[in-house]
């Protein structure tokens, strides 16, 4: 009965601002059990892994797109500067 009680209780989010968050170990704890809940009922789709790796693909594809930017303005740079 104690442990249905439990997972049946809904966590409210934690009221507080910057300094709160920040210096409160006890707020800090209440914020991640509350979106350690938002997360098991599904209502968040988004993980650090996830982003990181959003991050990282976007990140090679802005490295590939400078390095074809610098080889084409170095071939411009020669077609004018040889001519």
């Amino acid at each position: 009965a104690y442990f249905e009680a439990q997972a049946s209780k809904q966590i409210e989010k934690p009221k507080g601002g910057f300094f709160k968050r920040v210096f409160s170990k006890e707020f800090r704890e209440a914020e991640k059990e509350y979106q350690k809940q938002l997360e098991k009922e599904g209502h968040i789709t988004k993980s650090r892994m996830i982003e990181n790796e959003k991050s990282r693909e976007t990140g090679r594809f802005l490295t590939k797109a400078i390095v074809i930017v610098t080889l084409l303005l170095a071939v411009v740079l020669a077609i004018v500067f040889l001519i």
